[in-house]
């Protein structure tokens, strides 16, 4: 009899396989970034029902899952800016970028390459890189107190991630939680996904709006110069408009009012005297 069998069961070795079994090419689905994540995020909780027990690992992997499809939303639409806002393009072009993700990507999304070395599953870093790549301070005003519940939802994220649900003790010092002697199992239910799903939306749509805000103000100041005519100044509002105008709240009617691009073009010259 052999000792080192006595344990466990005896296994071999295993591989892979084929790693193109494990991804697909998917097309761009041409909608604004935050229609991608209202999309992405439904076909998550539409998984989830009332009786889901938070004891088991469904409403945690799905929670990882919404956080992951935020962290996508900032990727695409960070990436979307530096594409169209020339302040944007040169404050990136004094960062640097991953030589992987220029041999990989297609032209057509290399920007995407520029966030690729950087997590976007903390609050700090998404305040840190808005300025950095940007340049627009989002660590005041309405933003800050939905990034901290965000940065409390990424607490949680650690724990489920790293260490099979149980909350370390410095995620747990952030969240101000109590010590025990036991150890503190993470539990997401129904309810706490969908409050998880919210401050995640919640988030997006608030970030949505203050940067449409800014390459608004931008496209009406700085961005112009003595060559601009009416085509150049409606085709780079349309660039605005179809990044940041979302179809999805447009069918729900959640758009609290209703207008076209050219109506918001309009309203837009009007405050800035550019008639």
């Amino acid at each position: 009899m052999d000792w080192k069998k006595l344990i466990s069961q005896s296994v071999g070795s295993e591989h892979l396989g084929s790693l193109s079994s494990f991804v697909q090419d998917r097309a761009d689905s041409g909608s604004a970034p935050i229609d991608d994540f209202y999309n992405d995020v439904r076909s998550i909780l539409v998984l989830s029902t009332p009786s889901m027990a938070g004891s088991d690992w469904q409403g945690s992997m799905q929670a990882v899952a919404i956080i992951s499809i935020t962290e996508n939303y900032f990727r695409s639409v960070l990436g979307k800016m530096i594409t169209i806002c020339p302040l944007s393009k040169k404050k990136a072009a004094d960062n640097p970028i991953n030589f992987g993700s220029v041999l990989w990507h297609p032209s057509g999304s290399m920007e995407r390459g520029a966030f690729e070395h950087i997590s976007f599953s903390e609050s700090k870093k998404i305040i840190e890189v808005t300025k950095k790549y940007i340049d627009v301070d989002i660590n005041a005003g309405d933003l800050r107190p939905i990034l901290i519940e965000f940065n409390k939802v990424c607490e949680l994220r650690h724990g489920i991630v790293h260490s099979a649900r149980i909350l370390a003790g410095k995620n747990a010092l952030i969240l101000d939680l109590p010590s025990s002697i036991k150890d503190q199992f993470i539990t997401i239910g129904y309810g706490q996904l969908q409050n998880i799903a919210s401050i995640c939306t919640t988030l997006v749509v608030s970030y949505n709006q203050k940067l449409f805000e800014v390459m608004a103000q931008r496209w009406a100041t700085s961005w112009r110069s003595s060559s601009w005519s009416t085509e150049i100044e409606n085709v780079n509002f349309k660039k605005i408009w179809a990044v940041f105008y979302s179809k999805v709240d447009e069918a729900n009617g959640a758009i609290p009012q209703t207008g076209t691009w050219i109506k918001c073009r309009n309203l837009i010259k009007t405050e800035y005297n550019l008639w």
